[in-house]
């Protein structure tokens, strides 16, 4: 495992504008060494563009308009992009900027989620001390947040609050095996009370929705189908798209909207390729790929096809382009 430091000063929240951060960014990477030719040019572009978000570890969520915004989710799917790609050492150094808060158990599973991933994809030992001594504590004051009835105690009651502590649940119960410390049947339990307060709250069979409050589900929560039964799920899956997906436009579209969601279409196209829809997929994200180029490889959330499109940078669609990449088996 990545030899994780949470001993820094926890970074601040702050608007920065481009100029300084890019002068930033070039001066503390420098000296990285990435050859980007060997891949795809859309690909070597992601990639270039995410080499100039990072400012000494910090990501911000995009550069745009004059400013850069730093925002928590993007900078751990980044970092976890970072390893996937074969650069733990950044990965790293942008994971040991955080600190986690007694007040925010969304973000503590948050970061404990990243911290996992990227070890799938790093090489580097176990260090089983730090460990337990920064990491341990975090995971046992997270499943005493759970409460009797599955629900979670966290500012946030949004489904990605859910889906998280689900999927973190299933990585610590995977690897307790060569984690001893790990209370295996306590996050077997815990994670059953939290699948049922999912299910009675947030699922519907026409779909996903926000928060337990919400009137009406949203078709944009495709990216958190894992969370419904195998023998349903397929079935699903299907019938979003069949009834999403414009043949004439080559994407998926909701009614009333005069553009391509970008976001809502590469994690379509994730979950095509993770549940082998294979040609589907492909479909999807050729044309997805068509829309980047012609836009000179620029990422942006509103794609039009008979407008010009805006020039931007925005981190989380740099992390889902490559890891649509990967997952096609590409890298």
């Amino acid at each position: 495992m990545v030899a994780f430091d949470f001993s820094n000063d926890e970074w601040p929240n702050k608007i920065i504008l481009t100029a300084e951060a890019l002068k930033e960014e070039y001066l503390s990477w420098g000296d990285w060494n990435w050859d980007f030719k060997r891949y795809p040019k859309d690909i070597e572009a992601q990639l270039s563009h995410l080499k100039m978000l990072i400012t000494g570890g910090k990501i911000p969520d995009l550069v745009y308009y004059g400013k850069s915004r730093e925002n928590l989710s993007t900078n751990l799917d980044l970092a976890t992009i970072l390893s996937i790609y074969g650069k733990s050492e950044e990965s790293r150094k942008i994971l040991q900027s955080y600190k986690f808060r007694r007040k925010n158990s969304a973000e503590d599973v948050a970061v404990l989620l990243s911290l996992f991933k990227s070890w799938e994809f790093s090489e580097e030992p176990f260090d089983n001390s730090k460990f337990l001594t920064k990491v341990y504590p975090v995971i046992m004051r997270t499943l005493k947040g759970i409460n009797s009835d599955g629900k979670f105690d966290s500012e946030s009651q949004e489904i990605k609050v859910y889906y998280d502590l689900i999927v973190l649940m299933e990585e610590l119960i995977v690897n307790s095996i060569d984690i001893k410390n790990l209370p295996r049947n306590l996050l077997i339990e815990k994670l059953e009370k939290v699948k049922k307060y999912v299910e009675i709250n947030f699922m519907t069979p026409d779909g996903i929705k926000d928060n337990p409050k919400s009137a009406e589900v949203n078709p944009k929560n495709i990216k958190f189908v894992e969370l419904y039964p195998e023998k349903s799920k397929r079935f699903f899956i299907e019938e979003e798209f069949e009834k999403y997906y414009d043949k004439r436009l080559g994407y998926l579209i909701l009614e009333g909207e005069p553009f391509m969601d970008l976001e809502y279409n590469l994690n379509f196209t994730l979950v095509l390729y993770n549940n082998f829809f294979q040609r589907e997929g492909e479909r999807l994200y050729s044309r997805i790929r068509e829309l980047v180029v012609e836009n000179k490889n620029y990422l942006v959330p509103e794609m039009y096809t008979r407008e010009k499109n805006m020039a931007g940078i925005y981190g989380e669609l740099i992390h889902l382009y490559l890891l649509t990449n990967y997952y096609r088996g590409i890298e």
